[in-house]
This record gives C-alpha cells, sequence and structure tokens, in this order.
C-alpha cells in the first residue's frame, strides 16, 4: 500500500475523480478534505482483513476489488463487488458493523481516505451527506437483490460472462475456479463445461494456468447491472 497527500493529487490523474467525489457527498462537508489522504493498492493486495480495527472510511477513485464473508470455520466466501463511487466502511461508520470483512483489490486501486474519528464528528452531522449516505445504501441493496435475481433466470454462460469481464485484469482472467463457482452457485464440473465452451467458441483462450479473454465476445453475453 502506498499513501500519499492531495498535494500529489495532480500527479495521479486524480482531480476529476475527487471534485466528483465532493459535488456527490461532500456538498457541506469540504472540511473533511483537510484531513484526507489517498491509499493505493496493487492487485490482489488487501485493503482490509477480518478483525482489522478501521481507521479511515474509503471512497473508491479507481480500480475495483472483492469483499469476502469470513466465517466462524475460516472459509471465504465472494460476496460483492465494489468500484469507483463505491465506499469501505460506512457500516463501521453508523455503528452497525463490528468488525471488517476481507477486502481485496482486484486491479491497481486507488482510495481516498478520512479518518473515521473526523467523519463521525462532522459527516454524521451533516444532513445532506446522510440523505446522500441513505440513497447509496438503498441502491446497494437493490443491486444486490437483483443480483440474486439474475442468478436465478440466466443461464450459466450469460453469469459467467458477466463475471470474467467484472473479474479482468489487462485481458486475462485468473480467478481461482472453486471461487468462481462458489459465487455463481454451480459445481464446479459445471462451471469447467462452460469454460471448455467458452474455448471452444472463441470467448477465452488458455494460457497457462490461465485465459486471455475476448472481451468484445464476452460482452454480447453480458448482464447489464448484475454486479
Amino acid at each position: 500500500m502506498k499513501k500519499f497527500s492531495l498535494e500529489e493529487v495532480k500527479d495521479l490523474d486524480l482531480t476529476r475523480e475527487i471534485d466528483q467525489l465532493k459535488k456527490t457527498f461532500f456538498k457541506n462537508s469540504t472540511a473533511v478534505m483537510d484531513h484526507a489522504v489517498l491509499f493505493e493498492y496493487e492487485p490482489k493486495e488487501m485493503v482490509l482483513t477480518l478483525g482489522t480495527e478501521l481507521d479511515h472510511i474509503y471512497f473508491i477513485l479507481k480500480g475495483r476489488a472483492k469483499i469476502y464473508m469470513v466465517h466462524e470455520n475460516g472459509k471465504r466466501s465472494l460476496v460483492q463487488f465494489i468500484h469507483g463511487a463505491d465506499m469501505i466502511g460506512e457500516l463501521s461508520l453508523l455503528e452497525v458493523e463490528k468488525q471488517t470483512k476481507d477486502i481485496m483489490a482486484v486491479d491497481k486501486l486507488t482510495c481516498l481516505a478520512i479518518p473515521i474519528a473526523i467523519a463521525k464528528t462532522i459527516l454524521l452531522h451533516d444532513n445532506l451527506f446522510m440523505n446522500d449516505l441513505s440513497k447509496y445504501l438503498a441502491q446497494k441493496l437493490l443491486l444486490r437483490v437483483n443480483h440474486f435475481a439474475n442468478g436465478q433466470n440466466y443461464e450459466l454462460k450469460y453469469r459467467l460472462a458477466t463475471y470474467i469481464l467484472e473479474v479482468e485484469v489487462n485481458g486475462m482472467y485468473v480467478e481461482k475456479k472453486t471461487e468462481t463457482a462458489e459465487f455463481l452457485g454451480v459445481s464446479y464440473r459445471h462451471l469447467f463445461h462452460t469454460l471448455t465452451l467458452f474455448q471452444q467458441e472463441g470467448l477465452l483462450l488458455k494460457k497457462g494456468k490461465h485465459f486471455l479473454i475476448n472481451k468484445p465476445a464476452l460482452k454480447t453475453l453480458e448482464i447489464k447491472n448484475f454486479f
């Protein structure tokens, strides 16, 4: 993880993203920006791990991340993808989540981070922020409902194509097949069969243990608003 000050924003070409964040969440609370820093994570780097004390609330500027639920037996389950305009730690800010989940960067991930003590002091008393946060949480709930509904009504090839487009990094699909199968709610055998069909149809090209993806072809199968 690399840490940057906001003075370095121009060097990172993030001015537009930060300006949009101010317009979306900080209309009345520009003072929080005096305390903000930037964190940058490499692909597959952990942003948070179970039990980590959350000392910042994060606003994603660029990149994607995966959220994992960690079960009592130590097993992890992928539950959600997050990306630009998403937040990390909003449930802790509202004190409805007592411990963090595992969060891992999919590709290079850049977040604007505000100390949670500052966020509690300023943002929780900003009615406009709280209104925007309520809309954000409602939208996330709706996306989650749509995801499960789509999972029951679309064939695996459509769900898999959409998943691959969500997790690809530099045109490569490198995810564990067991994790993919679990997230999509299918057997490993069914997943393997569909991946084989994708190769035969030219949607994927095997490169060692991973796959080079045919993005235009996969997009013809993509389910909109699946994640």
